[in-house]
């Protein structure tokens, strides 16, 4: 495997409180590696390591080079990263939001290129939501506000996209339908995903591997079927979680106290 981006060692505190504890993964070039986790194990702390949001130790790397220290400009043009809950500004149209993509490109004047518009309409047309680049981004629903972000982070063009929990919140038909959207363009464009992923039944059906976080550590990487077992899912979620095959589906399902077995 050829690694585009990797965490060497990376460790974060907020104060006294330890979130990421020596975390060491590589990410190959065109997969989708799926982070997944209890809440608070750490997952979101580490994709914002990525972004430079948050002070770190260790060293993150995009194609071998370290990014440590590099501006925010400079990072946007190698990760797009769309956080847990993106800000829709009210009385911002689709377009306008969706060319805050290019950012990262704008001169000192931040006056856009006829590039940077073409830019703009080829993600919106991709996502299709041209109909839409008038619409205030405030009022769309939940399903077109993530495909208002995809096609921000297209527009970036950015070798790497990171997203955290990209459907919660979603309905399942809006949330497979983002997903489903999340590979065409991985596929297509041959970019690299990095997502932190709630529902583990999904992350099983779209990631390519999977990096399960327990109280900031990592617990296992690999293949779906190597790492969403029961043996290592008991080790960090509570209550029990069962594995299960549902035509040629793995179906992963949290039992009840009274059900869990003895």
């Amino acid at each position: 495997m050829t690694a585009v981006l990797e965490f060497k060692s990376v460790s974060v505190s907020y104060g006294k409180n330890q979130v990421l504890r020596g975390v060491s993964i590589d990410v190959g070039v065109g997969e989708w590696l799926g982070v997944v986790g209890p809440n608070g194990a750490g997952k979101s702390t580490l994709l914002r390591t990525v972004a430079g949001a948050v002070s770190y130790s260790g060293s993150v790397l995009v194609g071998g080079a370290v990014i440590d220290g590099r501006s925010h400009r400079d990072r946007a043009k190698l990760v797009a990263y769309v956080p847990q809950r993106p800000l829709y500004p009210q009385g911002m149209t689709v377009f306008d939001y969706v060319l805050l993509g290019r950012t990262p490109y704008l001169g000192p004047l931040a006056v856009e290129s006829q590039g940077d518009i073409s830019s703009v309409w080829e993600a919106l047309d991709a996502l299709h939501l041209c109909d839409f680049a008038d619409r205030d981004v405030a009022t769309l629903s939940g399903g077109e506000t993530q495909r208002a972000s995809l096609a921000r982070v297209l527009a970036q063009r950015a070798p790497i996209v990171v997203l955290d929990e990209a459907t919660a919140s979603l309905d399942v038909a809006a949330q497979h339908e983002v997903l489903e959207l999340i590979d065409r363009l991985r596929t297509e464009r041959g970019i690299t995903v990095v997502s932190a992923i709630h529902d583990l039944t999904a992350a099983a059906q779209f990631c390519g591997r999977i990096a399960l976080i327990g109280e900031g550590r990592v617990v296992g990487v690999g293949l779906p079927e190597e790492v969403l077992m029961e043996r290592l899912l008991g080790e960090v979620f509570e209550p029990s979680i069962r594995v299960i095959e549902v035509d040629g589906a793995t179906v992963i399902v949290s039992l009840r106290a009274e059900e869990t077995p003895s």
